[in-house]
């Protein structure tokens, strides 16, 4: 046996370790380095040996650390265990290790030498890296959770709920604590057992699946919700878990129900005047001749379509902020009094005008100053019995101009209230008897906020309504006064506050 052979085998293994071996003199200078170093920084040991430090090979960042943090903690405790550094290979190259040194004398020479062990580090540093990312994308995705104005839920195959977001507190008034282990069912009670059998048969084809039920809040109250429900397989292909995404879409429901209430609605104010205009045209042809009964019902048939086409072209032109004020100094006594004679004339009704002695003017577009008086008159008449008075009271209340329309009518209730002023709505105590798509109190609220102006309503079941409109009074300025006049920011305000 070759008695050299043991130690031939441990410098063979000190220079093929799988890892990097380096000794060093205190100031960093190398004494040895073993061929696995060699290789990885592409240095030859004559070259390291010719004047090259170990920190000479550190990036700038590294060198940094080496200097200020590495060394004097080496100094201090004579050993330091895996520290990252990044070296720069003879190419430039960037080369991730973790370094582990101890401090040990020469024993001929006394020096202080540093023996060091460095392990390649890419694959670790790639993983520490990913681990970051996944944390930070896991961080991101919980805020994205919490945040949700959507409920987010997981829960099991068979619907008991695991985790319930803040969304979920919202949309159905339950804590986290109080809905974990509840079937989800009990929070989407048109949802049957068929229906759940259904769902989790397609998710577990691996399909995800999306339905509009309903959702039910503590309170009992019902909500309209789209429910997407996706899956979560284990190792084994097992269905493990479920997510659902719950979104509250009463809101868009209502619309959608508005829009189709609107449609009818339309078609019905559009078809009666049609009917009336079509049904006398024909008694014209018959009779070979025409009276003067018969032509006004037409003209009258004719003036109320135009009326509610125009209402709904101004509607819309309202809407997207595209319509023109013409501004000029409005007395606004004399416009309320020519409204008050237009209606008195047409209904046969009595209005009382009363009317402060003081100037009234403001800065505005007469005729549409005019349509929001003569929209709130026909108002009250509408929805007042024809025994009683209707009153415009015409007053300066400090910078203002206010004109009141007072009724001893129906009255409006506290719900209807809320939305009156919405496009298409109208109380529901008057729905079914009134002419009309919803438009006029819309137009009026859009016409007055365009003037710089406010319209306030107190009413009373049974009692009646006040309609007031408060406008800034004109004192002789034009240019100024008429930069008031933007629709779209009208509009935005209206929006805003509805």
């Amino acid at each position: 046996m070759n008695e050299n052979r043991p130690l031939q085998d441990a410098v063979d293994l000190f220079e093929d370790a799988p890892c990097g071996y380096i000794v060093t003199r205190g100031d960093g200078s190398f004494v040895r380095a073993n061929r696995t170093f060699l290789e990885w920084t592409g240095y030859s040991l004559d070259h390291l040996q010719s004047g090259k430090r170990f920190q000479d090979l550190l990036t700038i960042p590294s060198k940094i650390f080496y200097e200020n943090q590495y060394f004097p903690l080496l100094t201090m405790q004579g050993f330091i265990r895996e520290v990252a550094f990044n070296l720069a290979d003879s190419q430039d190259r960037d080369l991730p290790v973790l370094v582990n040194s101890v401090q040990k004398a020469d024993p001929r020479t006394g020096d202080t030498l540093v023996l060091s062990t460095l392990f390649g580090a890419r694959d670790r540093r790639k993983y520490e890296q990913d681990l970051v990312r996944a944390r930070q994308e896991a961080e991101r995705l919980s805020t994205i959770v919490t945040m949700s104005a959507d409920a987010i839920v997981r829960c099991s195959p068979d619907g008991l709920v695991e985790t319930w977001n803040p969304g979920a507190r919202r949309m159905f008034g339950v804590d986290e604590s109080d809905a974990r282990g509840q079937r989800i069912r009990a929070y989407l009670p048109s949802l049957s057992d068929a229906d759940w059998t259904r769902i989790v048969g397609t998710l577990q084809s691996g399909e995800s699946m999306t339905l509009e039920t309903e959702g039910r809040h503590a309170s009992a109250r019902l909500l309209d919700v789209s429910a997407g429900f996706a899956p979560h397989f284990g190792p084994l292909g097992r269905l493990t878990g479920i997510s659902a995404i719950i979104r509250d879409i009463s809101e868009s429901k209502a619309v959608q129900r508005l829009q189709y209430e609107f449609l009818a609605m339309t078609s019905h104010e559009l078809r009666t005047p049609l009917t009336s205009i079509r049904g006398h045209a024909q008694l014209l042809r018959r009779q070979g001749r025409y009276t003067e009964s018969m032509v006004q019902r037409i003209i009258d048939s004719s003036d109320q379509l135009g009326r509610l086409v125009d209402d709904l072209l101004l509607a819309s032109s309202l809407e997207a902020g595209q319509f023109d004020l013409q501004p000029t100094d409005v007395d606004v006594k004399a416009v309320v009094q020519t409204s008050v004679d237009q209606l008195k004339g047409v209904s046969g009704r009595t209005i009382q005008v009363e009317m402060t002695p003081d100037v009234v003017h403001v800065w505005g577009d007469r005729l549409r100053l005019a349509q929001i008086f003569s929209n709130l008159l026909s108002n009250a008449l509408k929805y007042s019995d024809p025994e009683t008075e209707v009153v415009v009271r015409v007053s300066r209340s400090g910078t203002e101009a206010e004109v009141a329309v007072i009724d001893r009518g129906s009255g409006i209730s506290a719900d209807d209230l809320s939305r009156l002023f919405d496009r298409f709505y109208r109380a529901s105590a008057t729905a079914d008897n009134a002419q009309g798509v919803g438009l006029g109190l819309y137009i009026t609220n859009h016409l007055v906020h365009a003037h710089g102006g406010s319209l306030q309503v107190e009413s009373e079941v049974d009692r009646g309504s006040v309609f007031t409109v408060a406008l800034p009074l004109f004192g002789g300025q034009d240019s100024g006064t008429a930069s008031r006049f933007d629709a779209a920011r009208a509009t935005d305000t209206l929006s805003n506050r509805n």
